[in-house]
């Protein structure tokens, strides 16, 4: 059972992590027009992820896939890089500020702490299906085989991870879905190999 500490922190550690999030394709979208000398909160603000579903395919399709020589815009993807990379080591009391706001007086808004800790209660794995009551089962089996401390406990896991948390975006996903998928597979496509890892549990409980 956690406790309300716990809870706390686990909530303000997702918090900084969508703030992340959104943080960097806020530089990434100002540092490819060549914008990010002078930005201010108030844009970043404003600055709304559910309507740049083009910018964020660009971000990771192209962005994070092509040469550094290669440009998007006016810019190669190195300078752009190096842009977002100067901004950041100049402006740290500035994140820490923009990052204490979003956490304090953004984030709960976004996904409200009833509504996030109503998720941690779940127990089944949104991919392959597996409970917490099962994993303990196949530990008791000696067929449970990570050499991690995780995966007891179900993780919260984005559907998108170019989003920022939210009670749509957010699920509740078993150690080695929430591993595996990684920034790679999207939530449907998952989903289909979490049905094959469903096989895989079901093989070992039963032989």
């Amino acid at each position: 059972m956690e406790t309300p500490s716990d809870l706390n922190q686990k909530y303000n550690a997702k918090a900084g992590d969508s703030f992340k999030t959104k943080l960097n394709l806020f530089l990434y979208r100002e540092a490819k027009k060549g914008a990010i000398g002078n930005l201010s909160q108030e844009d970043f603000q404003a600055f709304n992820l559910e309507t740049e579903e083009s910018l964020i395919h660009e971000y990771t399709a192209r962005y994070w896939q092509c040469l550094e020589s290669d440009k998007i815009g006016s810019f190669t993807i190195r300078e752009i890089y190096e842009a977002i990379k100067n901004w950041k080591e100049k402006s740290k009391p500035l994140i820490a500020e923009w990052k204490k706001d979003y956490i304090v007086n953004r984030f709960s808004t976004l996904y409200p702490k009833e509504a996030f800790i109503e998720l941690l209660e779940s127990e089944k794995c949104c991919y392959c299906g597996i409970t917490t009551k099962e994993i303990s089962e196949l530990a008791e089996m000696e067929k449970i085989y990570k050499k991690s401390l995780r995966g007891w406990n179900l993780e919260v896991e984005r559907k998108d991870s170019n989003r920022e948390y939210s009670p749509s975006n957010c699920k509740m996903a078993c150690y080695w879905c929430n591993n595996a998928k990684t920034d790679e597979f999207t939530y449907e496509e998952f989903k289909l190999v979490g049905k094959e890892i469903r096989k895989v549990w079901d093989k070992r409980k039963f032989s």
